[in-house]
């Protein structure tokens, strides 16, 4: 019996690759060429520096909420910056989560399958989280367990629905932005299947935020109980984006934000891709003409249709609707509903699309994906290029440290005090975004514990970042200090290594003022209150 049943399994398997071939292939083809560079490329992107050293997974998962992410890396990478296998375990994982959906879905069609599932995986702005070989394995389990959510919903008898929120826990436990695409694909099917299940759609509704509330209070429930296993206490890592108080007094501040950073992201604009994609205003265009043209053409009743609309409105600031909440910003590595958005603004374009419409779709979708391709590797290798100057900068900086350690005849030289931050240009070939070009002397406009880890990856071990309570010390040398490259940038003070960049960054100057006493800083060093 168990030998029969493999059997009919692998049969099924099989007819199926054989029914979407053409799908497969392109999905090779984009994810060879959109991610083939960061996959068989070594690279340090910002925050991997530090991963690099950890010994031990880190406990801040717990302490921020995510516990999903702690079980996954402690299953698969406990050693947490790994070329290759990482983004290889993304990329399989939300391949299987987007042929999930198409499946739920019902989208038999092989050219719009293909189109969907190479907007949802090829959209650039992957890059951003994708380029974290420390996490972004888990934000590819992540969507996969979006879609294995709503499969559970629909596929399951009765009291079984229930267990779509086991999957939901887990997304609100790896990390949180991936709360936005969950939503999004519930209302993606509602909106897709309108028409063949209106009467379902009020108890799809219904059962949807059952599952979500009771995923969130079994992701809750877990939290606490590991807090309490790792005798932790929850941190402010996500919560200090919030500024509840001052919402409504910004209100309008922020929506103008949110609204500015979409408007880059559909137009194609550089500041978000690195690169101008001019067909992709022009799909998302097109795109949204056919769907309210053929929408209002098979509409039942007027209100049917106005119902549709406002939820294709939700659907469509879902992505950014978080921003309000977090002061109108929204890092763009959590920018993890716009993927869901493309596929959905697609299928619901294609859907009813007469021939000659699909053609021209298909055309300006040809288009954009290929550009999208183009900006994907001009952003990875932005982040190539950053790291090979940090590298070079490094080896510099090295090299001048030694030369200073001799000349002072100092021993026990033990910590590095960075003044200023390298601020390299945009460049035509290296973009610098966010993570991406960014460079490890440059982050958080000067970051002594990030320049010295660093080092320690590259393995020069022998200084540590100043303590907080020292830097004031030597605010004098540093001020006076010429500055990278010229002589005398690099001087060493007691069993300190002085190395100065620029003047003291304002967030530096914050930083110092917050920690030590005012006589002990220099008139005029700290802004008036």
């Amino acid at each position: 019996m168990t030998t029969k049943k493999n059997s009919e399994f692998i049969n099924r398997v099989r007819i199926y690759m054989q029914k979407n071939n053409t799908t497969f292939v392109f999905l090779g083809i984009v994810l060879v060429v959109s991610y083939g560079f960061e996959l068989f490329n070594i690279n340090l992107t910002i925050d991997e520096e530090l991963a690099a050293l950890h010994t031990q997974i880190n406990p801040g998962f717990i302490s921020s909420g995510r516990w999903g992410l702690y079980l996954l890396t402690k299953i698969f990478f406990p050693k947490q910056v790994i070329p290759i296998i990482p983004l290889l375990f993304t990329l399989f994982s939300h391949s299987i989560s987007i042929l999930l959906l198409l499946k739920i879905f019902e989208i038999e069609n092989q050219t719009t399958r293909t189109i969907l599932t190479l907007f949802g995986l090829g959209w650039p702005g992957l890059a951003y989280i994708y380029s974290f070989s420390f996490v972004n394995f888990a934000i590819g389990f992540g969507f996969l367990c979006i879609a294995l959510s709503l499969f559970v919903l629909l596929k399951s008898k009765r009291r079984l629905k229930f267990l779509a929120a086991l999957p939901i826990a887990l997304v609100f436990s790896i990390y949180q932005p991936l709360i936005q695409p969950l939503v999004m694909v519930f209302i993606f099917f509602a909106l897709f299947r309108w028409h063949e299940e209106h009467k379902n759609l009020p108890r799809f509704f219904l059962s949807s935020l059952l599952v979500l509330g009771l995923g969130y209070a079994l992701y809750y429930a877990v939290q606490q109980l590991f807090l309490f296993a790792f005798n932790a206490q929850s941190s402010d890592y996500v919560s200090h984006y919030f500024n509840l108080s001052g919402l409504f007094q910004n209100l309008g501040w922020y929506l103008q934000k949110l609204a500015r950073l979409a408007y880059n992201i559909f137009i194609g604009d550089s500041s978000f891709y690195g690169l101008a994609i001019r067909s992709l205003p022009l799909f998302l265009l097109f795109a949204g003409i056919l769907i309210l043209f053929t929408r209002y053409k098979n509409r039942t009743k007027l209100g049917d249709f106005l119902l549709f609309l406002g939820l294709l409105v939700v659907f469509s600031i879902l992505p950014f609707i978080g921003g309000i909440l977090t002061k109108g910003y929204i890092p763009y590595r959590s920018l993890l509903g716009v993927p869901i958005f493309l596929m959905g603004w697609a299928a619901l374009s294609l859907k009813y699309a007469s021939h000659k419409a699909k053609i021209v779709l298909g055309v300006l979708a040809a288009f954009t994906l290929f550009q999208f391709s183009v900006s994907t590797n001009h952003l990875f290798a932005s982040s190539a290029f950053a790291y090979e100057e940090d590298k070079l900068l490094a080896y510099q900086l090295v090299t001048r440290i030694e030369e200073e350690k001799i000349k002072a005849s100092a021993e026990n030289i033990r910590y590095l005090e960075m003044i200023g931050y390298m601020d390299r240009t945009l460049t035509p070939l290296v973009s610098r975004i966010e993570n991406i070009g960014a460079s490890f002397f440059g982050w958080d406009e000067g970051n002594s514990l990030r320049a010295v880890s660093f080092l320690k990856v590259l393995g020069y071990t022998s200084l540590d970042a100043l303590p907080s309570e020292r830097r004031a010390d030597y605010i004098e040398y540093g001020m006076s200090m010429a500055t990278w490259p010229k002589a005398g940038s690099v001087i060493v003070v007691d069993d300190v290594v002085l190395v100065k960049f620029s003047p003291y960054s304002p967030t530096q100057i914050k930083t110092i003022c917050k920690t030590a006493s005012e006589q002990n800083l220099p008139n005029d060093f700290c802004p008036n209150p």
